[in-house]
């Protein structure tokens, strides 16, 4: 009984990866097909603009070159925003990380899949990585505050935080000329990190 089992179980498995083998191919081959369209498709427009067969043929073997290497990154459906490659070109030099930015167009990890070119398997989402340091970052630093002048946190020495946040609003809302160079935005960005320790959801800057 025992061995007839074990058989079974050797015949289930082989019977699902011959099926599993099958779709990959019917999926390989649809995903042929419709590449080989496209690149006559493309053939036909550049004919229609009078552009020379060695530029049609650079464009084929870069698709083809762009098909190989997603492929041997193993995407299987491929991510709607980067195509499988993994990355994007954003509008400014923030990329992902989103706020003020130089005016380049610039590469980076797309935002979507997380560089892993799949559509259903992303890779580790930067952002929240970055905003969950942000957090503990910002409450280590209000917990050091705190114990540094014998008090605890966020107990007693909450109400004390506020107004060291409110005495910062006041300066970074001052108007005129301040008094040294990036002092408000020093004390914008001061407060909101006392705000994300406690929770509170930042202020934007003035503009």
């Amino acid at each position: 009984m025992t061995d007839r089992n074990h058989s079974t179980d050797e015949e289930i498995a082989a019977s699902n990866l011959k099926n599993e083998n099958a779709r990959l191919k019917f999926l390989n081959e649809v995903y042929q097909q419709e590449r080989d369209e496209a690149v006559l498709r493309l053939k036909d427009f550049r004919d229609a603009q009078g552009v020379g067969n060695d530029v049609v043929l650079d464009v084929e073997l870069r698709q083809r070159a762009l098909d190989e290497m997603i492929r041997s990154r193993g995407v299987e459906d491929p991510c709607r925003r980067c195509r499988g490659v993994g990355v994007v070109m954003y509008g400014s030099t923030a990329t992902w990380r989103g706020g003020m930015g130089g005016c380049a167009m610039t590469k980076d990890v797309c935002d979507a899949c997380w560089g892993s070119g799949d559509r259903y398997r992303h890779g580790v989402d930067l952002r929240k990585l970055r905003d969950e340091e942000n957090q503990r970052v910002a409450e280590r630093a209000v917990s050091e505050l705190a114990r540094s002048c014998g008090a605890t946190f966020p107990g007693t020495a909450s109400r004390a935080v506020c107004l060291i946040v409110g005495a910062l609003d006041k300066i970074a809302d001052k108007r005129g000329k301040p008094a040294a160079d990036w002092l408000p935005e020093m004390a914008r960005g001061l407060a909101n990190t006392l705000r994300r320790a406690m929770n509170v959801a930042p202020v934007k800057e003035r503009q």
